[in-house]
């Protein structure tokens, strides 16, 4: 979004703040079940401090597996995530593209949840519980 590229243009904080939010999805996709738990509780205390910033963690969530997905498509010329694109192509062949889209319905269904002021962390816990599994550096 040309906005939001503005705006990370002109406070480096905004362009800080994407990336860290990249970083914590890589790294709950590549935790085991505790490391995810903990991920899940961390994104619930956060919506509940603010739900405009648990919410765009969660569109960092789909913006990541939109990535994945091109690029098991053979399309990984137009990720979002470019900086990161040694860990997509290793994400991208480490799961099918089907189960990557289940991914994405999940993360979409979870969305949708919380909109109706479902619980927080149990949404977010069964979110990351049904996530296919991804290796630290497979």
């Amino acid at each position: 979004c040309l906005g939001w590229a503005l705006q990370a243009a002109a406070e480096p904080a905004v362009l800080a703040q994407a990336h860290q939010r990249v970083e914590r999805v890589v790294d709950a996709a590549e935790a085991g079940l505790e490391g995810r738990f903990s991920y899940a509780d961390d994104l619930a205390r956060r919506f509940f401090r603010d739900r405009a910033e648990g919410r765009e963690e969660l569109y960092a969530w789909l913006r990541w597996l939109r990535d994945v997905l091109l690029t098991q498509q053979g399309r990984g010329g137009e990720v979002v995530n470019a900086a990161w694109r040694s860990t997509i192509e290793r994400h991208a062949a480490a799961l099918p593209p089907a189960a990557t889209l289940r991914w994405a319905r999940r993360v979409e269904e979870s969305i949708e949840a919380l909109d109706r002021n479902a619980n927080p962390r149990l949404t977010l816990e069964a979110m990351l519980l049904e996530a296919p599994p991804v290796a630290a550096g497979a």
